[in-house]
């Protein structure tokens, strides 16, 4: 059985979330790059050898 995450840990991440505007920050970049390669922009949160997905830009969205 994989880990499972409680309550507690999960208000933990929002919270973190809410104090971190990463994504706020990113959007406007993540559309400008989104749009010069034509292609799908991922941004990413990296924790020692793993990888967290944050934001999936597509060339679409404004």
């Amino acid at each position: 059985m994989g880990l499972v995450l409680g309550t507690k840990m999960i208000q933990l991440g929002n919270r973190a979330q809410k104090d971190m505007p990463l994504k706020e920050i990113a959007h406007p970049l993540l559309c400008e790059l989104a749009e010069e390669t034509k292609d799908t922009v991922h941004l990413g949160i990296k924790d020692e050898d793993h990888i967290f997905i944050s934001i999936k830009f597509l060339v679409n969205e404004q």
